[in-house]
């Protein structure tokens, strides 16, 4: 596919340089000044009557498809150029700095954020949508990494504050920031709305394996020659499931058709990233978590606490989704998962349920405890007290885990 020209508003040596790094960004480029004489807008195109709000696909991302409502986290985000981002906090999004500044540095141009949204569609049906528009006032403010340069990978990222939070429901979650490098391989996905022909509720996939490895950046090297990221699909993030929790490993910066995509290194920067939010570690991932293991399931788990976020709840049928916030310790906290039936289960007769609800507790430096609680096979249930340390200058961390799988049938059932 031709990329399209860039132009940039210095002399015209800046302009070939420009040009140049255009042709390797994921998005291609563009400034603040207008167009080339015969350039088309970046993602110009026939926009597919399939895609949410008629935005072009663009027929750039290669693989298979797959439902959206398994890939959560992922938003659209729509600023310097059309991108995506992944939700890392109710009112965070993470994506790749060339998406949202219109200069080629961090120091440069105009920092520009129109909207940041979601649809997706659940195995019920149901359709999950939210956006945040500027043009209707919602407070969308743009955090680019110092050592940002176009067409460099190692430091292509952002961050994009909402003044108003996304509420965390089934349709929309947050993806962990990694709590440490890239020590060993592991499998990633990238999951984008920029593929052609998608059906309402289906989302196009790239799938590889994430290097170990130390550095700013890495690439991921295809074993499809067809899958390929282009334009459109800058901001992705890359999501691995470890420890049962979706975690956002790199961004996606630079692609195209010939070339194997490369990724801004999220570990390399998380300690940027959690000094702009203003969290530790446990405090951006929640002092209160619930999360669901074994296989997916028709159900949802849900937890209410006071928390500035409000109460929280999330699909039981989404590999790597959990729910995680810093509830008021000692104050009334509920957690509940409901488990309806198996997800995928040719054997429609197997029964399958909730299997073990589980409690574990770590109130340093009390010794952790773990807790097994009562449950029945469609649903679990914790009604008490959020957590309180005995140590004033302390931290309690409690953890729910709702275990699906097949089940005894109960009696008269």
């Amino acid at each position: 596919m031709a990329r399209h020209p860039c132009r940039n508003r210095n002399v015209n040596v800046a302009r070939h340089v420009a040009a140049a790094l255009c042709l390797v960004a994921l998005s291609g480029c563009r400034d603040s000044g207008q167009a080339a004489p015969g350039a088309g807008a970046p993602n110009a195109g026939t926009p597919d009557a399939n895609a949410p709000n008629g935005d072009d696909p663009s027929n750039l991302t290669g693989g298979p498809t797959g439902p959206d409502y398994k890939h959560p986290w992922v938003v659209r985000v729509a600023g310097n150029l059309a991108c995506h981002g992944t939700l890392i906090h109710p009112r965070w999004v993470l994506t790749a700095a060339h998406c949202v500044t219109t200069g080629t540095t961090a120091t440069d141009g105009v920092k520009k954020i129109n909207r940041i949204e979601y649809s997706r569609i659940d195995p019920a049906g149901a359709t999950h949508a939210d956006k945040r528009d500027a043009a209707s006032g919602d407070g969308l403010e743009v955090v680019i990494h110092p050592d940002f340069h176009l067409g460099h990978e190692e430091h292509d990222i952002a961050l994009v504050r909402l003044a108003k939070p996304f509420d965390i429901e089934p349709g929309l979650q947050t993806a962990a920031v990694p709590a440490g490098p890239r020590n060993a391989a592991v499998s990633g996905t990238v999951a984008t709305y920029n593929h052609a022909g998608l059906q309402a509720g289906q989302i196009g996939l790239f799938q590889g394996s994430i290097p170990a490895g130390a550095g700013a950046s890495f690439t991921v090297f295809r074993t499809n020659a067809a899958d390929t990221l282009n334009e459109g699909d800058s901001g992705s993030g890359i999501v691995s499931i470890e420890d049962g929790r979706a975690t956002v490993r790199g961004v996606a910066s630079l692609g195209g058709a010939d070339r194997d995509p490369s990724f801004t290194d999220v570990s390399a920067h998380s300690e940027w990233i959690r000094q702009k939010i203003g969290a530790t570690p446990y405090i951006l991932a929640g002092l209160t978590r619930v999360a669901r293991s074994g296989g997916a399931a028709d159900g949802v788990m849900q937890l209410t606490c006071s928390n500035p976020y409000g109460a929280m709840t999330g699909p039981m049928y989404a590999d790597g989704a959990a729910l995680g916030t810093n509830c008021e310790p000692g104050k009334p906290l509920q957690v509940t998962c409901t488990a309806n039936r198996a997800l995928g289960n040719i054997v429609a007769a197997t029964p399958f349920g909730i299997t073990e609800f589980t409690m574990r507790t770590d109130c340093p430096p009390e010794a952790p405890t773990m807790q097994q609680l009562p449950h029945d096979q469609q649903q679990a249930s914790f009604d008490g007290a959020a957590a309180q340390n005995p140590n004033p200058v302390g931290i309690c961390i409690r953890e729910f885990t709702c275990r699906t799988g097949r089940v005894v049938p109960e009696a008269h059932q």
